[in-house]
């Protein structure tokens, strides 16, 4: 049976920490949460909006769902999300600092937005993030495929796992410095092959290649 969660209090920073049930962050009028997970604990105090699945079912997670509601323009100060088996989806996201620890579910996002830093570590699942900007992101792929497109500023490293990658980043190629370490797999930049591209951009992407096919463009950024 769905629950629904009402937040009243003004919310800086999120933290939620589930195992396999699908979740959605989506546009709301309030934050609110909804979920008919059995086990679940949602707690506010000090501006931390604390969503927590404290006890695994022993049955199954069929169905098992979990929406949380976020006002729209909200920018939090951060955003702390461990997942487990299940599919997350992520309308619009931003926060000063992210910190996504991802298990073995597809991954898609509209927009997210880190202004300071942000950390990806992936599981095994496809990760799709389709637009936004990522300061000093650190990536660490697991199995499975990386479709990133975002503007990406100040030191940023991806480490690949396993699966294809391919990454469009938003601007112009002056705009990045591109440090490519091959691993088994070609790396593809703008369609030509190779690791040397001579870019001196003040924004530094650093690549370490895993098993499989990297695939780089450049594309100037939509107009907000």
């Amino acid at each position: 049976e769905l629950q629904t969660y009402h937040v009243e209090a003004q919310i800086h920073n999120l933290d939620i920490e589930i195992n396999a049930a699908e979740l959605s962050i989506e546009e709301g009028d309030s934050f609110l949460v909804e979920s008919n997970l059995k086990y679940l604990q949602v707690k506010e105090k000090g501006g931390l909006l604390s969503i927590e699945e404290t006890k695994i079912n022993a049955g199954t997670y069929q169905d098992a769902v979990l929406t949380v509601y976020v006002p729209a323009g909200t920018v939090f100060d951060n955003v702390n999300l461990t997942t487990g088996a299940g599919r997350l989806t992520i309308g619009s996201l931003s926060a000063k600092t992210l910190d996504f620890e991802l298990g073995a579910g597809d991954v898609t996002v509209d927009r997210l937005i880190a202004t300071q830093s942000a950390d990806i570590d992936g599981g095994a699942g496809r990760i799709t993030i389709h637009g936004g900007s990522l300061k000093d992101l650190e990536l660490d792929m697991g199995v499975g495929q990386l479709n990133l497109t975002s503007a990406l500023s100040g030191s940023c490293t991806m480490d690949m796992g396993v699966g294809e990658s391919n990454i469009t980043l938003l601007g112009s190629k002056e705009d990045y410095k591109l440090d490519l370490e091959k691993g088994i797999g070609n790396i593809t930049v703008d369609g030509k092959t190779g690791t040397d591209f001579g870019s001196s951009g003040a924004n530094r992407v650093e690549i370490n290649g895993g098993i499989g096919a990297i695939r780089m463009q450049f594309r100037e950024a939509d107009v907000q």
